[in-house]
C-alpha cells in the first residue's frame, strides 16, 4: 500500500501524498515545519520532499491509523503526532 503522487502541498508549505487502504483513498499532508522539526529537513522545498520520502513508511503507518480512527481526508500529521504514535 505505498503512497503515491507525493508532491509539495498546494494550500500551505507542506508535502502531501495519496494513500489507499481497504478500498478507501485519502490524502495525507505533513507541514514543512514538522518535517523540519521531526525529520531534519531544511527550509528548502526539495528537502521537505526528501525527508517525506525517506520516512514514508512511518508517515504512511501513522496516516493509516489516523484515517482508521477518523475517516476524514486529508489527514494532517504534525510532529507531535509523529513523535507520540511512532513509539
Amino acid at each position: 500500500m505505498p503512497m503515491t503522487d507525493i508532491k509539495l502541498g498546494s494550500a500551505f508549505e507542506s508535502v502531501e501524498a495519496h494513500v489507499a487502504v481497504g478500498g478507501m483513498h485519502f490524502r495525507v499532508v505533513v507541514p514543512a515545519e514538522d518535517l523540519q522539526r521531526q525529520f531534519g529537513a531544511s527550509g528548502i522545498p526539495q528537502s521537505w520532499l526528501d525527508a517525506f520520502q525517506k520516512n514514508a513508511n512511518a508517515i504512511e503507518k501513522l496516516a493509516v491509523r489516523a484515517f482508521q480512527a477518523d475517516a476524514r481526508s486529508p489527514i494532517i500529521l504534525t510532529a507531535f503526532e509523529v513523535r507520540r504514535k511512532a513509539k
